[in-house]
């Protein structure tokens, strides 16, 4: 073989290891895939949900501006998206305070207690009634507030004539609230006066029976079947306790007289019966009701009266207590033993000794 010829074959072995070289060698997509997936995998980064905040305080509903029944809708609504909605309400109260003459009382102590978030319970605050009678709450929230007023040489009404609680979170209580500044919530207090000496006797009489009587001598608070002014009288069935626990007791009637002698009865519904009238009496009371098988309804008399009895007269108020099913009749009395005042103004240390 000449010299030129091995050179050739030289150069084509030295080509072919070489291609066979890069194709063993070459890059696949198998291979990139592989590579890709021996790289670190990155943990997608989650989304975070930001709850609704709730807010700190809500405007007060209000009845001026739309139906109650609108009103409740959105109450109810409100509820139902924070738990606490009632409790941030806020809270502007406007009183004015006056005596039975309509005149301002002047220094009145007020105290304010009002349910919010507080961890110490319910919040209060003392104020005191300005020249004009009037004072005011601002700057607080809640869901209501109690108001109790109070002066020395005035008698306290709290509960009685005035209102004491109200509402300014839930359009649906009958204590629902708007304050006004101009049209402040009023409460009455009425001025102590003169009180008098009173005879003051409490008494129970036990009548049952169809036309029972009981007497009272108005000015011992003796009970006797004769000799007194005051006299009751029954008609009532004989009913058993037993028959009363196991439901059976029948429909039935009763009533019930009382009667002053030489006198006379007015009913009344006066919280401070410090007066008694000069007219209007009638002789005699009678109640007569029907009861349907223990029901509640009509089976209590519970009425206020004055009364005046005897020449001259002499004058009193009266509070009597009775059950269609009981035998117990209780009356519970102030009398003025002096003949022809009306002034029935009790001081408990003006209690008179009746012989």
């Amino acid at each position: 073989m000449s010299k030129r010829k091995v050179i050739l074959t030289a150069v084509l072995l030295l080509a072919i290891t070489a291609a066979l070289l890069w194709w063993m060698n070459r890059p696949t997509k198998q291979s990139s895939d592989e590579s890709q997936s021996r790289q670190p995998q990155t943990t997608p980064t989650p989304t975070i949900q930001v709850s609704r905040q709730v807010p700190d305080d809500y405007p007060q509903l209000s009845l001026k501006k739309q139906s109650r029944e609108a009103a409740i809708k959105s109450y109810v609504e409100n509820s139902r998206r924070d738990m606490r909605y009632d409790w941030k309400i806020p809270i502007r109260f406007y009183g004015k305070i006056i005596d039975q003459f309509d005149a301002p009382v002047v220094g009145a102590n007020v105290e304010l207690m009002w349910n919010d978030l507080s961890v110490k319970g319910p919040s209060e605050r003392n104020l005191t009634s300005d020249a004009n009678g009037r004072f005011f709450l601002e700057g607080v929230k809640g869901k209501g507030i109690n108001v109790k007023i109070s002066k020395d040489g005035y008698y306290d009404v709290s509960g009685k004539e005035n209102q004491r609680s109200f509402e300014f979170a839930s359009p649906a209580e009958q204590t629902f609230y708007e304050p006004d500044p101009t049209n402040p919530a009023t409460f009455l207090m009425r001025k102590k006066g003169e009180s008098q000496p009173l005879i003051v006797k409490n008494i129970e009489l036990k009548l049952s029976g169809q036309g029972t009587t009981g007497t009272v001598d108005l000015l011992t608070g003796k009970i006797s079947p004769s000799g007194g002014q005051l006299q009751v009288t029954v008609w009532k069935p004989t009913i058993t306790t037993e028959q009363i626990n196991v439901g059976k007791v029948f429909p039935y009637d009763w009533r019930i007289q009382i009667k002053i002698d030489d006198g006379g009865l007015v009913e009344h519904k006066d919280v401070f019966a410090f007066e008694a009238p000069e007219s209007g009496y009638v002789p005699e009371y009678i109640a007569q009701l029907h009861v349907t098988n223990g029901a509640s309804a009509d089976v209590t008399v519970d009425k206020l009266f004055y009364f005046y009895f005897g020449k001259p007269q002499k004058y009193g108020r009266m509070h009597l207590r009775t059950d269609g099913d009981r035998s117990r009749v209780a009356i519970d009395y102030w009398l003025n033993p002096t003949p022809g005042n009306r002034n029935l103004e009790f001081d408990p240390a003006k209690t008179v000794k009746s012989p």
